[in-house]
C-alpha cells in the first residue's frame, strides 16, 4: 500500500514570505508537532498546540511533491494530529492538520521518524526546496528489509483488527481504546 501525499493547507503569510524571497529558491527547514485536532485554513499564522519544532533531517525533491523526513526524540509522550512545515526564518509555509484522528504516536524515551510526501503543487515549479539540519536522515532501504517490514506491518494489522473485533463484540473488556 502506498500512503498518499499530505496536502497540507498553503498559509497566505507563507506565500507571502516566498514572494518576498524573490529571486531565490524557497526552503522549507523545520517541521512542528502538535496534539491538536483542527481543520487548518490560509489564514493561520501558528500551528494550534505546537509541542515542538525540530529541523528536517533529510529530503527529496520529488518534482510536484517533497518527501521531507524529521526526527522527534526525547521525553515527550503524545499523539501527534498535525504537523506545520516552516522556512529558515520559523514563518509557517503550510499546515496539514487531522480534524479527526491521529497521524502517528509519539512515546516517551522513543524516537520517531516522520516521513512525510508533501504536495506542494499548487504552487511549486522546482522553487520550493528542503534544508537539511546537521544530521543526514535519508533512509536507503533494500528490498529484504522492505519485505520484512511489509510483512511485519500485515500481521501486526491483522492481529490488531482481530483485536477489535474482540473488544466490540465485548470479549476483550481492558486495554483497548476508550
Amino acid at each position: 500500500m502506498v500512503a498518499a501525499a499530505l496536502q497540507p493547507q498553503i498559509l497566505t503569510i507563507g506565500l507571502n514570505a516566498m514572494v518576498n524571497n524573490v529571486g531565490a529558491n524557497f526552503a522549507i527547514a523545520k517541521v512542528g508537532i502538535s496534539a491538536t485536532n483542527f481543520t487548518p485554513n490560509k489564514d493561520m499564522t501558528a500551528l494550534p498546540g505546537e509541542l515542538l519544532r525540530v529541523p528536517i533531517m533529510g529530503g527529496v525533491d520529488k518534482g510536484k511533491s517533497l518527501h521531507i523526513n524529521a526526527q522527534i526524540l526525547g521525553a515527550l509522550a503524545t499523539p501527534i494530529r498535525a504537523v506545520a512545515f516552516y522556512d529558515e526564518n520559523d514563518v509557517p509555509f503550510a499546515i496539514y492538520g487531522a480534524p479527526t484522528g491521529t497521524l502517528t504516536i509519539k512515546e516517551a524515551g522513543e524516537r520517531v521518524v516522520l516521513g512525510y510526501d508533501i504536495d506542494f503543487s499548487a504552487v511549486t515549479n522546482g522553487n520550493v526546496t528542503i534544508v537539511q539540519g546537521a544530521t543526514d536522515l535519508n533512509l536507503i532501504y533494500d528490498n529484504e528489509i522492505i519485505e520484512l517490514v511489509t510483512n511485519h506491518t500485515k500481521a501486526a494489522t491483522r492481529h490488531l483488527k482481530l483485536q477489535l473485533a474482540l473488544f466490540d463484540k465485548g470479549v476483550i473488556t481492558q486495554g483497548y481504546p476508550t
